[in-house]
């Protein structure tokens, strides 16, 4: 029996041992990993948010630049009016000196 205990089961029970020694070691190994994993998509994460904020920055700009844009084309537009507003009465001007000159022509002694 002793002769059993010797040979089977104390090897099997050895065998058991490494067997847990390696599944602990194992764990760790797994535990490292998950971590490293953990930590590198923590870093993603906050740099997938850096990349968002920045697009929303870039969005924001370009719509305060196309407001921009919008209102430049309006004062062009109201510029562009009282421009033609000033010829047409620069034109009725010159209209009314020619009628005055050929009224005053007609006094001329």
């Amino acid at each position: 029996m002793l002769d059993f205990i010797n040979k089977q089961v104390l090897t099997d029970y050895n065998m058991l041992v490494e067997i847990g020694e390696q599944y602990s070691s194992d764990a760790k190994v797994i535990n490292e990993l998950v971590e490293d994993f953990n930590r590198t998509s923590e870093i993603l994460r906050v740099s997938v948010q850096e990349i968002l904020k920045t697009i929303n920055e870039v969005a924001l700009a370009a719509a305060e630049g196309a407001e921009g844009t919008t209102n430049i084309a309006e004062k062009a537009s109201i510029v562009v009016k009282k421009v033609d507003a000033v010829m047409k009465q620069s034109e009725a001007s010159q209209n009314s000196s020619d009628e005055l000159l050929r009224l005053i022509k007609k006094f001329v002694v």
